[in-house]
Parts: structure tokens; sequence; C-alpha cells
């Protein structure tokens, strides 16, 4: 039997995606990168407070406490009185039921501490250790009902473990512990084959929600750039590029591709070839806007499935977890993959403030309104057509344009072209008052 050719195995698949956006329902596990880390379910989160002694008093101790109970886990009952319709809870626990789409939801494992030891100057592998120790020999907290295969091990997908600590953290702030190295719980006969996360006690709501992220998908790849060598990207456009902040009101959603890679989203394909448009609403909608809120992803079936774009609109709202996105309106993302479907070092576009070109990952906005690598600046109707373009610096052919973004709306209208050899764009812009009101 002849073997197919890649680009028509590939168009195969896509053959009952291209009748139109809405229609993408056949995409495949792992292509683009969808579902190739997929979370889903419940998951139980156990909280270990760690701390090197010091002379802090009993009354703030408790404090804390309360305070960090209710950051990862949220507050029993209603919310506040006088609160406006649409209240939400920051915390983690709310914070990932919005960003999955309802998909995934943390359970509370326990909340264990404040616990002694001397951790000033430890790895996080060696904190986590020390926390589990002292969560089952101090506290006496029971890790066997979490082995529920009862296998003997705790392993990821049966209880995960966040560490806050009062010292600076070395090195990376998760570790994960396969069988090899597993933690073996003194006195219970079971040993964590899981991933534990470390975070300090100042960290905002950002940092704290960025790592439990790496509790469930240790692949994420961080967008923040260089900043401490004066190459900031993407900054405001994704949780993977939340900067390090005390501030507890920095919350913003996940980009779409970290969605994808989780299965929370599920993009509308659209192969170059025909023009067309759809709505993109808001990311902190209620699910009555499932469909609006799923990325549109164009590629070009002749070059695959490797490079890609992704569009979607982003704005400030109280009412959910994209408070901190820096401006509203269409936000493009380009990225391109690797053989493992994972992006890949490429050299940035320009150089930092010291002359240095220091390469990133192929996953970044590309900012408005001069398709900056990285910018976070979201295009408007006043940009007028915008070309992609790919990472070779070639012209796709096909042009953007979008509605102009209403805060009350929350919604906006993008259309595309079909290429053009002429290089000039087919399509006029959008009229602005097209797209439904808001809730």
């Amino acid at each position: 039997m002849t073997k197919a050719h890649p680009i028509a195995a590939l168009l195969l698949v896509l053959s009952g995606l291209i009748a139109g956006v809405h229609g993408a329902t056949a995409l495949e596990r792992g292509m683009f990168g969808w579902r190739s880390a997929e979370i889903s379910g419940t998951r139980p989160l156990l909280v270990i407070w760690l701390r090197e002694p010091d002379s802090l008093a009993p009354d703030e101790l408790g404090k804390y406490r309360s305070y960090y109970q209710d950051v990862v886990f949220g507050r029993s009952g209603t919310g506040p009185s006088g609160a406006p319709r649409g209240h939400f809870e920051r915390s983690v626990a709310n914070y990932y039921r919005e960003v999955s789409g309802g998909k995934f939801a943390w359970s509370k494992a326990g909340m264990v501490g404040p616990l002694s030891a001397q951790i000033k100057g430890k790895p996080a592998s060696e904190i986590a250790r020390l926390a589990i120790e002292a969560a089952a020999i101090e506290s006496g907290f029971d890790f066997r009902p979490f082995d529920t295969n009862r296998d003997g091990r705790i392993a990821a997908g049966e209880l995960a473990v966040l560490v806050i600590v009062n010292t600076p953290v070395s090195g990376r702030h998760w570790e994960d512990f396969p069988p090899d190295r597993s933690i073996v719980i003194p006195g219970q006969g079971v040993a964590f084959a899981s991933r534990a996360a470390v975070i300090g006690e100042n960290d905002g709501f950002a940092t704290i929600a960025r790592q439990v992220f790496r509790l469930l998908v240790p692949e994420a790849i961080d967008l923040d750039g260089s900043p401490q060598r004066c190459f900031a990207l993407n900054t405001g456009r994704s949780l993977m590029a939340a900067s390090n902040s005390a501030n507890p009101a920095l919350t913003m959603h996940l980009d779409p591709w970290h969605k994808m890679m989780a299965g929370w989203v599920e993009p509308r394909i659209v192969p170059f070839g025909q023009s067309g448009k759809a709505l993109l609403a808001a990311q902190h909608l209620s699910a009555s806007e499932a469909e609006s809120k799923r990325p549109i992803l164009l590629f070009d079936p002749q070059r695959g499935p490797r490079e890609f774009f992704l569009l979607e609109y982003r704005t400030h709202s109280e009412l959910g977890f994209d408070q901190a996105v820096v401006n509203s309106g269409l936000v493009i993302w380009q990225v391109a993959l690797d053989g493992a479907n994972r992006p890949f070092a490429v050299p940035a576009d320009r150089p930092n403030c010291k002359g240095e070109v220091l390469s990133v990952p192929s996953l970044f906005v590309r900012g408005g309104p001069n398709w900056q690598l990285g910018g976070n600046r979201a295009y408007a109707s006043g940009d007028g057509p915008v070309s992609l373009r790919w990472l070779d610096g070639k012209d796709s052919g096909v042009w953007v344009t979008t509605t102009a973004n209403n805060p009350v709306e929350w919604r906006i209208e993008v259309a595309w072209t079909a290429p053009d050899p002429r290089g000039t764009p087919s399509i006029q812009l959008i009229p602005a008052a097209t797209s439904a009101k808001r809730d």
C-alpha cells in the first residue's frame, strides 16, 4: 500500500473542520499541542506551611494561616454584604475553575502548619521533603487515604503539595518526585511520588497560581522573557508571564496555548484558503459563551501544523480573573512547535538594552501596531488590517481585522482573508456595532 503524503494525511484529518470555525470537532490529540498534557476532573491539594523559626507573634501566625486558607481554597459561606452582581471570590480554587472552563477543580486535602524546620538556603526539593515529613510526624497528617490504588505510592494524579515558606528558595520552585526519588512517609507505609511546589509567604496571587499550575503541567513554558536582563516579554498576557509580585490583585488567565495543552479549550481550526469571520468573547464570561471564548487557530496546511497563529480577545474585568490585562482588544499569538509538539528556542528579533540577542521560546504575543515579538499591546480596529507573518519573516498572505473594542459588550468580531497573491488585504474593516450585548 502506498504511504499517504503527510500533507494529504493532515488535510484528511481536518476535512471535517474546513466547513467553518463552528464545526471544529474532529481535532486529533497532540495536533498543535492540544491535550498533550490533559488535566481534567478533580485533584486533592495539600498545603503545608513550613517556617524557619523566628519571632513572629502567635496572633500574627493565626492571621497568616487564615489568609493562606482563603487565598488557596476560598472562604466558606456567601460573598460579602453589598457585593455587586457577579461578585467572585479570589482564590486559587476559583481561578482554576474559571480558567479551565469548569473542566478541572482542586479539592482541599488539608491545611497543615505552621511547622518549624531549618530550611534557609535549601532547594525546593529538600524543602518539600522536610515539609512532607514534618506534616506526617508533627501534625499527624495521614497520607494513606491518597494512595487510592493501594500500590504503596501516591502518584501525581492522587495528591499534590504546595509548601509555603518564610525564606527565599534557591533554583526552581517546584519538584517532581518519580518513584526512584519518592519520599517515604514516616510510619505510614506509603511514599510520596507526586509533585510539590514551594512559594514564599509574601508571594502575590499570580505567583501562587503559576506555581500551582506547575503541579499540573510541569512542562509549562515560562513566557516572561528575561526581565533580569532587561528583556521582558508578553507582560500581562499570560499567567506564565506574570512576574513575581506581592500584589494580590495581579490576576490573569493563561494564554490559549497552555489552555489547549491542558485540554481546557479546543481551538476553532481555520485552514488558510478562504476568508471568514467569527465572534470572540472575553475570557471571564460564563459558560454560555463557551463557543465564542474558544480561540481562532489559523494555519497553512501546506506548511503543516507546526507553526500557527492563535487569536483571542482579552479585556480587563473586575468580575473575573483577567484583572491584570494591560489593554483590551485582539491578541495574536504566534506558535511554532518541534517534533514533540513543544515550543523551542529561537533568537529574539531585537537586542536587549545591553546589545545582547537572547533566545526566547517560540510562543509569544505579536504586539500591535507593528508585529512586535512579545509586545503586549492588543490590536484595535484603528490599526487596520494586520498582516500575519511567519517566523522566517515571510508574509503568509493572510490579513486580520477586528471591530472596535467596547468594554460594555465584552465581545469583538474578527475577520481574516484568504491568501491574496497580490499581497494586499481583500477585506474591508468591519463595522463596529455587530456584536451582541453583554450579559
